[in-house]
């Protein structure tokens, strides 16, 4: 079962696996497998299910393989949301529903913002679906 108040508050750390903190590509992973039931691996824990890059960039190719890409603003709750702040697509989130995207961000640690934020609003690339 999934509840928002399992992440949020806890630290910004890279790789994290949610001991003490997450990054925004393990929070997505860790709320994904708690959404669904099933293990998402990427490099650095091995092989499962389903591996997966560790870094956003690379993750889009990974994401269109395995996610649908979702183009209406019916969102659902665990739509991956993927977020460009340079050149490449380089920060996600995930729909929590009420409006809001759950990520990890360095200087907040795991928190929320709406899905209309004019700052996220601006740089959101793409929005994908489990299939």
């Amino acid at each position: 079962m999934f509840d928002i108040k399992d992440f949020k508050g806890k630290p910004f750390q890279w790789n994290g696996n949610g001991n003490p903190g997450y990054d925004c590509v393990s929070l997505v992973v860790a709320v994904l497998e708690r959404l669904h039931g099933y293990v998402i691996d990427y490099p650095e824990r091995g092989s499962h299910n389903i591996s997966l890059p560790r870094l956003p960039e690379i993750m889009k190719n990974h994401l269109e393989r395995y996610l649908l890409p979702v183009s209406t603003d019916l969102y659902e709750v665990g739509d991956v949301f993927l977020y460009q702040i340079y050149k490449e697509p380089c920060h996600m989130g995930i729909y929590v529903g009420q409006q809001k995207i759950l990520t990890a961000l360095e200087n907040k640690g795991v928190t929320t913002f709406s899905i209309y934020d004019e700052t996220w609003l601006k740089r959101l690339t793409k929005v994908f679906r489990w299939q």
